[in-house]
């Protein structure tokens, strides 16, 4: 089992068994008992740790050829956690097992094991200097029960600036569905180095009786190796769009192409007035923020 701990907790476990027993909590053995008895409760007490986050308990019952047996485990009444039964998951995978500045890949958000899920919703957070969001698609999951009305489906609304999407939902209205497959997919485009953490945030789930699924949200990391993409007004490469890149392609005017490929940012071939006006329409866009960074008070000077 899975226990979700809001906190470090200090507290008493209790056991009673069937004949011999052991509890591991987190790796750890925690408990034993060499014991042949009947158990109908609690028989055993000890103290354990819940770490805050996810624990894993595991027990073991071992029937000394006496047919039926039982075991019982619990916590304190005071203790705080959510159980999830190992099993029933929801998780991430990519069509990729290895990340290039440029790659493109689809990320799928599936479930197994789930019973009669009929709605989920969740934000999807991604570091907007990795990745770049391209199309939030349903998967086939609720469209795998009995044929009926068809599931609503929203893939949220995509923010490639904060690095997440909001509000990614979907619901069926005719019952629950029960078993493994895809709830929906995101295609990414891979624009910068360094590692990247898929989270879901507000993830819920839930049955066609209104009840909330117990779940875990999934996590996902990636390693992008390469050189960040840079746009082609940024025509020095140096991470700013700025004077520097209006000199260089002003320089480079009416200039033969194949000795100045980064001037032509419109890439037709051409370093002109295009080139130029491409470049000043993203500096006059990127000269707030430049500013605001570089100076704690504006004059009319600077803003002129």
């Amino acid at each position: 089992m899975t226990i979700d701990s809001p906190r470090e907790q200090q507290l008493s476990m209790f056991v009673g068994s069937s004949d011999s027993v052991k509890v591991w909590l987190n790796g750890e053995l925690v408990h034993q008992a060499f014991v042949n008895r009947g158990a109908n409760d609690f028989e055993d007490f000890f103290p354990v740790t819940l770490e805050q986050g996810q624990n894993v308990l595991l027990v073991a019952l071992d029937n000394h050829g006496h047919g039926s047996f039982s075991g019982h485990f619990g916590f304190a009444l005071d203790a705080e956690y959510d159980l999830f039964r190992e099993g029933t998951r929801f998780l991430f995978d990519t069509d990729a097992t290895s990340f290039e500045v440029g790659d493109i890949f689809t990320l799928h958000l599936n479930t197994e094991n789930v019973r009669n899920l009929s709605g989920w919703q969740a934000d999807l957070v991604f570091d907007p200097d990795v990745l770049e969001a391209v199309e939030v698609s349903e998967g086939d999951f609720l469209m795998l029960g009995e044929k009926g009305e068809k599931p609503q489906f929203s893939g949220g609304t995509i923010d490639n600036e904060t690095g997440k999407i909001t509000g990614i939902h979907a619901l069926r209205l005719d019952g629950g569905v029960s078993g493994k497959g895809t709830l929906c997919t995101v295609s990414f485009n891979v624009i910068g180095p360094g590692e990247c953490l898929l989270t879901l945030e507000n993830f819920e789930a839930g049955s066609s009786f209104g009840d909330l699924l117990p779940s875990i949200p999934p996590e996902y990391l990636i390693t992008v190796e390469g050189e960040p993409i840079r746009p082609a007004w940024d025509v020095n490469k140096d991470g700013q769009v700025n004077i520097l890149d209006l000199i260089q392609v002003a320089q480079s005017l009416n200039a033969d192409v194949s000795t100045k490929p980064e001037a032509d940012v419109n890439g037709d071939g051409a370093i002109d007035i295009l080139d130029l006006i491409v470049v000043a329409r993203n500096f006059a866009a990127a000269a707030p923020t430049l500013v605001a960074t570089d100076s704690e008070k504006l004059t009319p000077a600077t803003v002129q």
